[in-house]
Formats: C-alpha cells, structure tokens, sequence
C-alpha cells in the first residue's frame, strides 16, 4: 500500500481510541492528549506512517478525523 484515506466519523475515532465518552471534549485538548501521541506511538513502532487531520465544523467543534 502506498496511500490509504479513510475518514471516520469524531465518536467512531474516540471509540477505536478507547476514549470514554464526555472526556476531552475540546478539540485542542483531544488533539493534544489522544491524537498526537497516539500518531507518534504509532509511528515510532511500525514501519508504517500514520498523519492524522481533523475536519472542523467550526474553530471547537470537529465533525471528522
């Protein structure tokens, strides 16, 4: 595979995540504590690169990932 997309829905995202419902609901505080290490944990231990992007309804709320 050389490219994969795939958009998931922000709930579908936080429930692959294990993210309890309710927690971090900010979208700067979700990216900052699940995104961003889930995508450098990932990264640094598979030969695999994941980029995540958030899709933003408005400047807080996020609609998809």
């Amino acid at each position: 595979m050389d490219r994969c997309v795939e958009t998931f829905p922000v709930d579908r995202f936080r429930e692959l995540l294990g993210v309890p419902p309710g927690t971090y609901s900010r979208a700067d505080n979700f990216q900052r504590k699940v995104i961003d290490p889930a995508a450098l944990e990932v990264n640094g231990l598979s030969d695999m690169s994941v980029q995540i992007a958030l899709e933003r309804q408005h400047s807080r709320a996020l609609s998809a990932v």
